[in-house]
């Protein structure tokens, strides 16, 4: 074989190589970047059921809290104090002097408040679900409250994540 038939030969097998390394760079530049690709979904999905976590725990601890200080009594026959799944019934009275009965309960996991208008609504997201709701009722010398414990999750994808909510509220029909 001939000094220059070496040679190229020698070229081609470098040129080769070179291809083999390059393409392997560029296997690896892929595989990282599906990767973040893949990490920056998965932080998107965690962040966006985390704000609906909140949101919704915010709607229904605003409402509840509302209704509760804008109550005069519960009714003590029609709630279920201390214990899972939990219901509060309250007693209030408008400026008309009519009765108005609140209910908090849950239905399938979903939080619903039985008002007279609208009747019957649901206070958090379609795609969370309540597992934990109890109501314990404080009574002090000078008033009456309601402590509200819940835990909400999400129902849909991979990701599960939950977070637990407590609020207390007073009466104010009930001050002395």
């Amino acid at each position: 074989m001939s000094q220059a038939a070496r040679n190229k030969s020698r070229e081609a097998g470098q040129t080769l190589l070179e291809a083999v390394v390059y393409i392997t760079i560029l296997v690896l530049l892929l595989v990282f970047l599906v990767n973040i690709l893949l990490s920056v979904t998965r932080v998107i999905a965690e962040v966006r059921i985390s704000r609906s976590l909140g949101n919704s725990a915010v709607v229904a601890l605003e409402r509840m809290t509302r209704e509760i200080r804008a109550a005069e009594t519960i009714d003590l026959t029609e709630s279920i104090l201390d214990s899972h799944p939990g219901q509060l019934v309250l007693e209030a009275i408008d400026e008309d002097g009519n009765d108005i009965i609140t209910k908090f309960y849950l239905t399938n996991g979903i939080l619903q408040v039985e008002t007279v208008n609208p009747p019957v609504s649901s206070l958090i997201a379609a795609e969370l679900e309540m597992s934990n709701l109890i109501f314990r009722q404080i009574i002090s010398p000078s008033s009456e409250a309601v402590k509200i414990e819940f835990t909400l999750r999400n129902r849909e994808g991979k990701i599960i994540k939950s977070r637990n909510f407590y609020q207390t509220a007073v009466l104010r029909g009930s001050y002395e």
